[in-house]
């Protein structure tokens, strides 16, 4: 190893110094690095509000025109169900009665009337909106009917 003194020694320091990064840059990068991976953790698994979220429950596809006799209908709770000229809200479990909303679009779309429908008369006809369905099967999330006429 050969020592080098005077100027040569302070060019070949000054060329060496050149080609590395000085530690504003070091620390200028791994700041921006480590504030990009931050926000691309918040972003894909930080908070959502439901307000922007793509999957709303509002845009449910409506069954108006799809629905026929001996189709059935799923009635997620707390989520409206639109068919011909009637909208069906399932709104839970209530001293073991289902709670169901309806609400008649032609003759007063923002009144709803509440039925309170016995989950063991399944077998039973039930008249909502002046439609009759039968209750096919239900949980405390959702209610699904089938339409008899």
């Amino acid at each position: 190893m050969t020592r080098i003194w005077g100027d040569d020694y302070l060019s070949l320091m000054w060329q060496n110094d050149e080609h590395k990064m000085g530690w504003p840059a070091r620390i200028f990068l791994m700041a921006g690095l480590l504030i990009s991976i931050t926000g691309l953790f918040y972003f894909m698994f930080g908070p959502k509000d439901p307000a922007y979220d793509w999957r709303r429950p509002g845009t449910r596809r409506s069954h108006d025109a799809l629905v026929g006799i001996g189709d059935r209908i799923v009635l997620p709770k707390d989520q409206g169900v639109m068919l011909p000229k009637l909208k069906l809200v399932y709104r839970g479990l209530e001293k073991n009665r289902l709670l169901v909303e309806v609400t008649l679009l032609e003759m007063d779309p923002d009144v709803a009337y509440l039925h309170r429908i016995d989950p063991n008369r399944s077998a039973s006809e039930i008249k909502l909106g002046g439609r009759a369905f039968r209750l096919d099967s239900w949980r405390r999330s959702r209610v699904r009917l089938e339409l008899v006429r």
